[in-house]
């Protein structure tokens, strides 16, 4: 949809759900939707399946299990 390279950086916990606050690819989802979405992006590896899921949503919020 949008013609653009994902330009995260970093460790990737396995397993673990990451939000990246900063991100390039949902700073231009935002700008594409002329700011009417606060759009984030996130993604969790699975690396026993060999799967990277790629997530961009609004209004989540992610807390820790109690």
């Amino acid at each position: 949809m949008l013609d653009m390279q994902c330009s995260v950086k970093g460790t990737a916990s396995i397993s673990a759900l990451t939000e990246y606050p900063d991100s390039e690819a949902a700073k231009a989802w935002r700008e594409h939707f002329q700011n009417l979405f606060k759009i984030k992006h996130y993604q969790i590896l699975f690396s026993s399946e060999n799967i990277l899921l790629v997530v961009f949503a609004t209004d989540v919020v992610l807390r820790n299990s109690p």
